[in-house]
């Protein structure tokens, strides 16, 4: 898997409560060429770290406790320095509910947990080009 150059130095914030699952998404990325990776283990925290340094693209997990993907979301889409970073939502249950309400919110891409490296790859592809 080839990145295409425009797409390569994207920089891309993984928000997981779990360190293990960190470690998978940044090993996938890593694996598929994306490097200028970043991340943050709550939507506070999040939310922090997108004061200080402009990402092309948000990761993150729907459920996490404190502040939910979804709460996430919300902020960054509501609020104008933010709302145009490209934004996946990663969950491990596709409920149609749940996919409803972040479209509704402008998600970029969903993703259920499993998920294999060539799947996290084809839909960061689908949002960039």
């Amino acid at each position: 898997m080839n990145i295409p150059d425009p797409i390569k130095d994207k920089k891309i914030l993984i928000v997981d409560d779990v360190p293990s699952m960190i470690s998978i998404m940044k090993t996938f990325l890593k694996d598929v060429g994306f490097f200028r990776l970043a991340t943050a283990m709550s939507g506070k925290d999040a939310l922090k770290k997108m004061e200080r340094t402009q990402f092309d693209l948000i990761i993150c997990d729907w459920n996490m406790p404190g502040m939910t993907g979804l709460e996430v979301l919300k902020t960054i889409k509501s609020d104008d320095t933010l709302q145009s970073t490209a934004f996946m939502m990663v969950t491990a249950t596709a409920e149609l509910d749940k996919v409803r309400q972040a479209i509704a919110f402008g998600i970029d891409g969903y993703i259920v947990k499993p998920y294999k490296a060539n799947t996290l790859y084809e839909k960061i592809i689908a949002i960039f080009m």
